[in-house]
């Protein structure tokens, strides 16, 4: 039973985990959603901060394309290979097209955000390296800190 909800939670992107509320009482977990695709590209990066500080193992990063949330993980780097978690960032699918409408396409670049659970804020979240644009199947390291400041706050609604 137990490997039939971790298959759930992975086919459906979003966890109890994501579930919360903001700084403004509003539910964040449909924010975070996201379908599952067969093109998918993982970003990696060595550390996600806010105001130069490590986020906690709760928090979730996000990447978007405009408003769509396209891929989320909780950053709980203890669980991630060798302390870097991937952040999954799912691509237009053929296959599934209602489902990835809107979905990143090849040559686009995503934009990233993290929710800080504890304090019920989403931040906007920039590095200084360049990140690479979506293709399929890429693997992207980022060595340069996902950095949020308490200026880049933004909502779920």
């Amino acid at each position: 039973m137990k490997n039939l909800l971790l298959l759930v939670i992975l086919i459906t992107g979003c966890s109890k985990d994501i579930a919360g509320k903001n700084n403004n009482g509003n539910e964040c977990s449909a924010y975070f959603a996201f379908n599952q695709s067969s093109s998918q590209a993982f970003y990696y990066f060595t550390s996600v901060e806010i105001d130069e500080v490590s986020i906690a193992t709760t928090d979730i990063v996000a990447a978007f394309k405009g408003d769509v949330c396209v891929g989320a993980r909780q950053w709980d780097t203890v669980q991630c290979g060798g302390g870097i978690c991937d952040l999954p960032v799912m691509g237009y699918d053929s296959f599934d097209p209602e489902g990835t409408v809107g979905y990143m396409q090849s040559g686009e670049t995503p934009t990233f955000k993290i929710y800080d659970i504890s304090e019920g804020v989403i931040y906007d979240a920039t590095t200084t390296s360049e990140i690479p644009s979506y293709e399929n199947s890429i693997t992207a390291v980022i060595t340069d800190p996902l950095k949020a400041t308490i200026s880049s706050i933004s909502n779920c609604e």
